[in-house]
């Protein structure tokens, strides 16, 4: 590959560097339409849809790749992903496997991959018994993907969903994604105890919210050490948010030492 495909796909590299998918994506489309013979581009644009959840079209990538060149191992593996990502675990794990035949000393995409896999089918069970097997191995970004399916096993308005979406909002929380673990939290507020809204809250730095969510959690259950702990944590945050908007206000009326 080379001339304008070759531009255009180290300018899509340069973008995906920046996590820049979608800028990535156009840049690799206008590669491929450029090129028949490098597949790097395709499985490049691939990767960047996994990226952005649309999984369908990183699946399509993978497979338009691997009808032109059945023994090429990043496809596998792009395709692996993508069926893992659609939880379509059977599917994934024949395609890692099918990879590692090809290149069997690879040692970061493809066995990783298959490892990942492995470990949700050994899991057994439900999306929600999965997702709590992720969290339970601190791996937070899988916990969300399996809770997330979770929620189509579970009907609406039930204890069932409102103890997926606390999940969720949970390993949100742990990845330290306020506004996701805001948005997970907000809809079973039903529930006495506000759940993960003051850790939320506490990420997004909205401290007095914080702190009038986690004496509302007190109120139903005083005893509880994680609530009472938080309100601490939450009253140092306020008071250095304070400190801190105080400086920034000196420094602009030139106050300052």
């Amino acid at each position: 590959m080379g001339g304008r495909a070759e531009t255009y796909r180290e300018k899509g590299n340069d973008a995906y560097r920046l996590e820049q998918w979608d800028e990535a994506i156009r840049w690799y489309t206008l590669a491929i339409s450029e090129t028949d013979d490098d597949l790097r581009p395709l499985g490049n644009r691939s990767a960047c849809y996994a990226k952005i959840g649309k999984y369908a079209e990183a699946l399509g990538d993978a497979n338009r790749g691997l009808e032109r060149r059945p023994r090429w191992a990043k496809g596998w593996s792009r395709k692996g992903l993508a069926h893992f990502y659609l939880n379509q675990y059977e599917e994934a794990k024949k395609a890692y496997l099918a990879g590692l035949e090809l290149k069997p000393s690879d040692t970061t995409a493809l066995k990783a991959g298959l490892r990942e896999v492995e470990a949700v089918l050994a899991s057994g069970g439900t999306e929600r018994e999965r997702g709590n097997a992720a969290f339970k191995a601190a791996d937070y970004a899988r916990a969300v993907r399996h809770y997330t399916s979770a929620l189509q096993e579970v009907r609406r308005g039930s204890e069932d969903e409102a103890a997926v979406m606390s999940n969720r909002s949970a390993a949100y929380a742990k990845l330290k994604q306020g506004r996701c673990c805001m948005d997970a939290a907000l809809p079973v507020l039903c529930i006495p105890n506000p759940l993960n809204v003051q850790v939320a809250h506490y990420l997004l730095k909205e401290f007095e919210e914080a702190r009038a969510a986690y004496c509302t959690g007190l109120s139903h259950d005083p005893d509880n050490a994680e609530l009472t702990e938080g309100l601490k944590h939450c009253s140092v945050g306020a008071e250095g948010a304070s400190s801190k908007e105080q400086a920034d206000a000196a420094f602009k009326e030139g106050r300052f030492e």
